[in-house]
């Protein structure tokens, strides 16, 4: 009887830390935000200014990371960071205020294109004169991210995407066609952020399963259209 009652202690145990939503990660007040962390990861920070984990993300080694010269904002109460395959921050918003944060980089290398002052709109945007259903169509990154609520409150489904803020922002609920070599991806617009290493954060359901490729690389280039 006594270890029956220990193994349900047990499992109960696991079974609560793996579904804990805000595991905290430093009982001190968190001065900045991290520039790395686990790819996929998301962190909160709360009324205290302590940092939590809502998806601790994967250990695995990326192989493409680089050096990124971001200028992120100071850590507020209700701010949610997310990391995208690559281990760098790609969305930063306010939970209590429905801020999304635009970062700046000193070189922004995820891009293809020029500014196209005529249109107002900013680097990269391209007619395509050789798809019939699609207007616009974007070149650059494409990699992965794993947070569950995109713009609207909108939970995130293997087949949301999120685009670049200032770089293209179109509606939510958006149509994407995004490609990666041979292989297509059917995908809607429910969330932006700045996304530093990419044009497009898919969700890693598309990225390992559509696209075939395992999300240890973190990044990779296509292009994406819409209308």
């Amino acid at each position: 009887m006594i270890k029956k009652s220990f193994l349900i202690f047990i499992l109960c145990t696991t079974f609560i830390a793996s579904n804990q939503l805000y595991v905290n990660a430093d009982t001190n007040s968190s001065k900045n935000i991290p520039k790395t962390m686990n790819p996929g990861a998301v962190i909160y920070y709360d009324e205290n200014l302590n940092l939590n984990f809502l998806n601790s993300g994967m250990d695995i080694d990326i192989s493409t990371k680089t050096d990124l010269n971001m200028q992120l904002p100071d850590p507020e109460p209700g701010m949610r960071v997310s990391y995208d395959g690559t281990g760098h921050p790609t969305k930063i918003v306010n939970e209590l205020t429905g801020k999304y944060y635009n970062f700046v980089l000193k070189n922004d290398i995820s891009t293809e294109g020029t500014l196209n002052k005529e249109t107002n709109n900013t680097f990269g945007l391209y007619m395509d004169p050789s798809s019939p259903n699609y207007k616009y169509l974007f070149r650059g990154n494409f990699t992965w991210y794993t947070d569950t609520i995109g713009q609207q409150n909108h939970i995130l489904q293997d087949f949301d995407c999120a685009t670049k803020i200032n770089y293209d922002e179109p509606p939510c609920g958006t149509l994407v066609h995004a490609k990666y070599l041979t292989r297509d991806a059917y995908l809607t617009k429910w969330d932006i952020g700045t996304l530093p290493d990419a044009i497009l954060d898919v969700r890693p359901y598309v990225f390992e399963n559509v696209f075939k490729v395992p999300l240890s690389t973190g990044i990779i280039s296509g292009y994406y259209e819409r209308n």
